[in-house]
């Protein structure tokens, strides 16, 4: 960005920010998830908006997931020092604000008006970053919306005894998508059907 600021998006992400940011103020809007490398100014704070949350700071370094149509926000903060706000649309009585220390990472649930911590999982957090796609004890729902988002496919997976099954991958740049289905297969007992861009997931 023209303040020096440094952004990283991930798959299905955007960011908005006016032809004059840094004349005025420092505000961005974030969909999707986003590395950010701020550069410090203590009179002009970096603000990024969200649909649920609002983060501002002066200058560090954090990753931020906030994709339109889920109800978790999650914040993890590297570097520095951040302050955010939760419900930043709302009355001051339903507003939250918190300040976050390096290490910690944060999910703000917008349905359940909540704020929990969550193990920080600095491979995870980079990983995207770096160009790899990396699973820690995830959930099957987890899995299947990483992958969508990563080789812009669809995937159909309607098998309820699923959705308790968690997986454990690594995949680094340039591997196939193909790859990480014969993992699916062999550490899930399925079967993964691809025609065109649609992926079916079944039960052997």
């Amino acid at each position: 960005l023209p303040d020096g600021t440094t952004i990283w998006l991930n798959s299905d992400s955007q960011i908005k920010y006016p032809l004059n940011f840094g004349k005025r103020n420092r505000t961005v809007e974030l969909t999707g998830e986003a590395w950010f490398e701020v550069t410090k100014n203590q009179r002009k704070p970096f603000i990024i908006k969200t649909r649920n949350l609002e983060v501002k700071v002066t200058g560090t370094i954090f990753n931020l997931r906030a994709y339109s149509g889920e109800p978790e926000t999650e914040a993890t903060l590297i570097e520095g020092e951040i302050e955010l706000t939760m419900n930043p649309g709302f009355s001051e009585n339903d507003k939250k604000t918190i300040k976050m220390n390096p290490g910690e990472s944060l999910i703000f649930n917008s349905n359940k008006n909540d704020v929990t911590y969550s193990n920080f999982k600095p491979d995870e957090i980079v990983g995207w970053k770096n160009n790899q796609l990396i699973f820690r004890d995830d959930s099957c729902e987890n899995l299947v919306t990483k992958i969508e988002r990563w080789y812009d496919v669809k995937i159909i997976c309607d098998e309820p005894a699923l959705k308790t099954q968690r997986l454990t991958v690594e995949l680094y740049q340039g591997e196939q998508l193909e790859r990480l289905l014969d993992v699916i297969e062999l550490a899930l007992h399925v079967e993964c059907k691809m025609n065109g861009n649609m992926i079916h997931i079944k039960l052997i």
